[in-house]
C-alpha cells in the first residue's frame, strides 16, 4: 500500500459488511505492512466501529477454528449458520484502543 491510505468503507451501508471489510483490512495490513500500520488504520475509527471490527475478527477466528475441525459436508450443511452475524453494539460497551 505504498503512499495509499487504506479505504475506510464508510460508504458501505450494511453494518455487517462494513465491519467485515474493515476486519479483513486490519488483518491484511498486519500481515503485509506490520502491526503499526494495522494499528494506525484501526485507531481512526470510533469506539463503536472498533468494537465491530474486534467482534468480526473474533467471529472469523471462531468460525475458522470450527471449520478446521469439520468435514467438507459439515461445512456445506452449516453454511447459512456461519453467515449469520449480529454486530450490534451493546449500550455502555467500552472498546480498547489496541489490537491484540
Amino acid at each position: 500500500m505504498e503512499n495509499e491510505k487504506p479505504i475506510d468503507f464508510n460508504d458501505v451501508e450494511d453494518d455487517t459488511l462494513r465491519a467485515y471489510n474493515r476486519a479483513v483490512t486490519v488483518y491484511n495490513l498486519s500481515q503485509d505492512e506490520g502491526e503499526v500500520v494495522a494499528s494506525n488504520y484501526f485507531m481512526q475509527f470510533s469506539p463503536e466501529d472498533k468494537f465491530s471490527i474486534i467482534q468480526m475478527l473474533t467471529i472469523i477466528k471462531n468460525k475458522v477454528d470450527k471449520i478446521d475441525k469439520t468435514s467438507p459436508s459439515d461445512v456445506e450443511a452449516n453454511f447459512k449458520d456461519q453467515l449469520t452475524l449480529n454486530l450490534e453494539l451493546p449500550e455502555n460497551k467500552v472498546v480498547e484502543d489496541t489490537i491484540h
